[in-house]
């Protein structure tokens, strides 16, 4: 970023807003960044299925046609399928968090990396209108002599 004569502080501060959209897509994950937090399309899917599963196997006890036999039969498949679902599910959550946690430190690293280049514009600034102080001052110096 290079600042061209008297951007100022203004000026940079409108330039960093239009780099930084509320609302973005990451297309490395398919995920949503909201300002600044991403938002997981796939473990809002995941937790809805679950859901769903939960639900429908519930209403399916109640509603089915099956002798108390058969219905205890299907719930002990059931319970033996659980475990092997749980360990999917923290496989799954743990893939998850970790594509997170990659997120999170890339987009700290961009943000730093912005407020270096903001810092290095405002040092910049500062030290080009220190020079034209100073020539202005060696100009009104030069004056008032020239007068005496």
């Amino acid at each position: 970023m290079t600042v061209s004569g008297g951007l100022g502080v203004q000026g940079c501060r409108g330039a960093w807003q239009r780099e930084y959209p509320r609302i973005k897509q990451d297309p490395k994950m398919g995920d949503r960044v909201v300002e600044g937090r991403a938002v997981s399309r796939t473990g809002a899917f995941i937790g809805g299925m679950l859901l769903g599963t939960v639900i429908g196997t519930a209403v399916g006890l109640l509603v089915a046609p099956r002798s108390g036999r058969d219905t205890r039969r299907l719930l002990r498949k059931s319970a033996n399928a659980l475990p092997e679902m749980a360990e999917d599910m923290g496989t799954t959550m743990q893939d998850q968090a970790e594509r997170l946690l990659a997120a999170a430190q890339q987009s700290l690293e961009d943000t730093r990396e912005k407020l270096q280049e903001a810092i290095a514009v405002g040092r910049d600034t500062m030290r080009q209108k220190q020079q034209e102080l100073e020539q202005q001052a060696l100009v009104a110096a030069t004056d008032t002599e020239a007068e005496v």
